[in-house]
């Protein structure tokens, strides 16, 4: 049967009990490899210890119990990073070593000692693998560096940092200043990027980006991978990041999540903003030109992914790598100013086969362009939602073998497209909501497949002629 999601308050309440059940297997874990691992060095010759078997049971119990909640508040809110890969599946395998750890202590205690040296192994290893997931998982809440950032600071390693952050502050003020003379008023995305700058940068800047958004610097700013996405260009009613900043301080879905909260004309800034369009600073021209960008002449398609890349981002696109400086892509094209288009899709193809995860959101993209998309044989996530895609461009995406999530939210789709959906064999999470499939149509997909998560708030099916 297909799974069918359900905004269920109580559903959501199980996965937020997760921060508080966390600490319990990790702490007790650790504490039991620490003592264990002690004992064996004072004594050699024994390792049994009723504060041991304390720790290691109350963490098994504990850990699943924390494991269930994670699992279901990923499921909900994940944003699909590697970095919360990591810390599930560290979390996972410490419950199993915690397990064996387990098992091998009843040997001990009933079979003699033979089963100390494995007993004491698995102790130390599950301390470790669950200090590790709570590594990965401080990371997702805190960003890469966190703990050792003061330290760090302390010793000047991060001057360059501090100094290049001045320098471009620095540059942005100069260059506002010398524009006063010519233009009274101050761009429109200014006073935005300065509310942003301010409260959202820790966690939406561009060394952390808390569920794949960004909001610092403006220019490259992009959407999370929520559906509908928190910030939808004209239209305040859909945009969640305007309830998120305006919660109630002690709302577990307030932004920023720690501290005060924004200011009400702040609140009224970021809601102005989006009315307006999200503008943001263009890359080469005025504020005139980038509110009605010049038709593009066709530029050449790229030949290597440098060119590619270049070509992508003076559209105003996104490329980054998921870790590092090499491996696998995710790319923006939903800000891409004159919208992307089928012939800045043919722009990726040196790029193709790195490319795991694509917005094409709000883009100008067609049925035909999704003939460009064939080669992402490694493409994850893509995203649609809000353009002109339908059945016959995921007729021809019914070949990549990794795709997992689609995302066709008020796309012109049908249920003719449930075919090409069906043949999917990789995909777990599908949004049809605000499309034109019907009950039917979900049904029809239901019986086709029994992994397939789907998103669906009900379709927008065209007017039928009068009867009378």
């Amino acid at each position: 049967m297909l799974l069918l999601v359900i905004e269920s308050p109580w559903w959501t309440l199980l996965g937020r009990l997760h921060p508080l059940l966390l600490h319990f297997p990790i702490a007790l874990a650790t504490c039991a490899a620490v003592i264990a691992l002690g004992r064996w060095i004072l004594r050699r010759d024994e390792v049994s210890s009723p504060i041991v078997g304390f720790c290691l049971w109350t963490a098994l119990i504990t850990g699943m119990a924390a494991a269930w909640s994670g699992w279901t508040l990923a499921e909900a809110l994940g944003d699909g990073s590697l970095t919360e890969s990591l810390h599930r599946w560290f979390a996972i395998s410490g419950l199993g070593v915690i397990a064996t750890a387990c098992v091998l202590r009843i040997l001990k205690d009933r079979r003699g000692g033979r089963y100390v040296p494995a007993s004491l192994i698995a102790t130390v290893m599950a301390g470790a693998t669950m200090a590790t997931a709570g590594h990965f998982g401080g990371t997702m809440l805190w960003g890469k560096g966190w703990v050792l950032a003061p330290l760090l600071q302390a010793m000047g390693m991060s001057a360059s940092d501090d100094e290049e952050l001045a320098d471009t502050e620095s540059s942005v003020d100069e260059e506002l200043v010398e524009a006063e003379p010519q233009a009274p008023q101050e761009p429109p995305w200014t006073a935005v990027a300065q509310v942003f700058d301010t409260n959202c940068s820790n966690c939406h800047g561009p060394d952390r980006q808390k569920s794949r958004l960004q909001l610092v610097p403006l220019p490259v700013a992009y959407g999370g991978r929520s559906d509908p996405p928190p910030i939808v260009a004209g239209h305040t009613d859909m945009s969640s990041l305007l309830g998120l900043i305006s919660a109630h301080p002690d709302s577990d879905a307030r932004m920023p999540p720690k501290g005060d909260m924004l200011s009400s004309e702040d609140v009224e800034t970021v809601r102005s903003w989006i009315a307006a369009g999200c503008p943001s600073p263009p890359a080469s021209t005025n504020a005139v030109a980038a509110s009605k960008p010049p038709p593009l002449p066709p530029a050449p398609i790229a030949t290597n992914a440098a060119a590619a890349r270049a070509a992508i981002e003076s559209r105003g696109g996104y490329v980054q790598y998921v870790s590092g400086d090499s491996g696998p892509l995710e790319v923006n094209l939903s800000h891409a100013t004159p919208p992307a288009d089928d012939t800045l899709l043919a722009q990726l193809a040196p790029l193709a086969a790195s490319i795991i995860w694509l917005d094409l959101s709000e883009s100008s993209v067609t049925d035909a362009g999704m003939e460009h998309l064939r080669g992402m044989l490694a493409l994850e996530t893509l995203r649609l939602d809000h353009t002109a895609v339908g059945d016959n461009g995921l007729a021809a995406l019914a070949g990549l073998p990794d795709l997992r999530s689609i995302n066709l939210y008020g796309t012109p789709v049908t249920d003719s497209c449930r075919e090409s959906l069906a043949s999917m064999e990789s995909l777990r999470r599908c949004y049809l909501g605000q499309t034109a499939m019907t009950s039917e149509g979900i049904n029809a997909l239901r019986n086709a497949r029994s992994d397939v998560r789907i998103v669906w708030s009900g379709a927008v099916p065209p007017e039928e002629p009068s009867s009378s």
